[in-house]
């Protein structure tokens, strides 16, 4: 009996070893992996000064059992220190994830996060970028634009490559240089406008000698105009009975003097004898009729009613006739340069550089 109310005794006192609480609290804490160690430290710290271990009085029965190997397979406690390293390890086991993902994710996770601590320093580095290619694209606008006013203006305002005078025209000495004026469907009033416009705005080096040639245009073909044309838009009154021994073929321009362009005509004939005689009933009326194309001075237009007469002059060998104003200035002069040549000027120097030219063509 006393041995049984000693068993009972003892069964009734505390357990020797670790308290169950304790032994179920380390395990829940091994299976949530929890990752704090201060924290797991604590709550150990707190179920042991909670609970007051006594041991028990030696039993020899219990002394005299030998005591129990402990279970070799018994697997050892997981380390309690919780690292970006286990993370990392138990992420690849059983996720299966790889590490370039893992880097991957975490780079972005740490973009973000800068950008969430300071989102305007990536707006001004944004808004930077963009200053610096302001120039690039300011300059390539310009270009653009430049390049498309170039073809506007070359389809819409460059003049259209004219036509040029037939193979058949030939001018009588050489001359500058040579330009055409289209007079299809103008009035001799718009011909002459035109002609007056030309000489007082165009502008050529001092002694250039310019050949105008009036044309006349049919389906892009340029056409000359003949001398009996030439008379028709002046309202020459050139005898008529003279007018069949002049050549269709003549030339007309001026010369630079530097400040202004003085006009000349030259004329080919095939009787030196009446056109002479027509030259010299035409004189009283020649400057009015050439009014006013080869007058460069409007008081001379006005001296012409005073009747003002041609005069005989010799000048580079050449016979010529001469029409002086009251303060002696030549206004118009005309002679026989060859046999079968007439040349018509408003100046001694025009009419001197005209004859060289013409002596010197074959």
């Amino acid at each position: 009996m006393n041995n049984n109310s000693n068993i009972n005794q003892n069964n009734s006192k505390p357990q020797t070893g670790v308290p169950s609480d304790i032994k179920k609290n380390i395990g829940n804490s091994y299976n949530s992996s929890i990752t704090d160690k201060n924290s797991l430290i604590a709550k150990n710290k707190e179920s042991t000064n909670s609970y007051t271990f006594n041991p028990p009085p030696e039993n020899k029965q219990d002394s005299a059992k030998p005591q129990e190997p402990q279970q070799s397979n018994k697997q050892k406690p997981k380390a309690l220190i919780h690292t970006y390293k286990t993370d990392v390890e138990d992420l690849v086991k059983k996720q299966k994830l790889s590490l370039m993902k893992m880097v991957t994710a975490q780079a972005d996770a740490d973009k973000r996060e800068l950008y969430e601590l300071n989102p305007k320093k990536e707006t001004k580095k944004r808004k930077s970028n963009f200053v610096s290619l302001l120039p690039t694209i300011s300059f390539s606008l310009i270009f653009i634009g430049l390049v498309a006013l170039s073809a506007s203006y070359y389809v819409y305002f460059a003049p259209s490559p004219q036509p040029s005078l037939p193979q058949s025209y030939k001018a009588f000495f050489f001359a500058d240089k040579t330009e055409t004026l289209d007079i299809t469907e103008k009035t001799p009033e718009a011909i002459k406008r035109a002609l007056i416009t030309l000489r007082d705005t165009s502008f050529y080096p001092k002694g250039s000698v310019v050949n105008i040639v009036l044309v006349t245009s049919s389906q892009d073909v340029l056409q000359p105009v003949t001398l009996r044309k030439f008379f028709e838009i002046f309202n020459v009154r050139f005898p008529e009975e003279y007018k069949n021994y002049l050549s269709d073929n003549f030339m007309f321009g001026w010369y630079s003097s530097g400040d202004k362009n003085l006009p000349f005509l030259v004329i080919k004939t095939s009787s030196f004898d009446y056109t002479f005689a027509g030259l010299l009933n035409w004189e009283d009326k020649m400057e009015d009729d050439f009014y006013p194309v080869f007058t460069v001075d409007s008081i001379s237009i006005k001296e012409k009613y005073g009747g003002t007469k041609f005069t005989d002059s010799t000048l580079e060998n050449v016979d010529v006739r001469v029409q002086k104003n009251s303060k002696g200035e030549v206004r118009l002069i005309y002679g026989f340069v060859k046999n079968d040549t007439v040349l018509i000027t408003v100046g001694v120097t025009p009419f001197v550089e005209i004859t060289k030219r013409l002596r010197a063509t074959n």
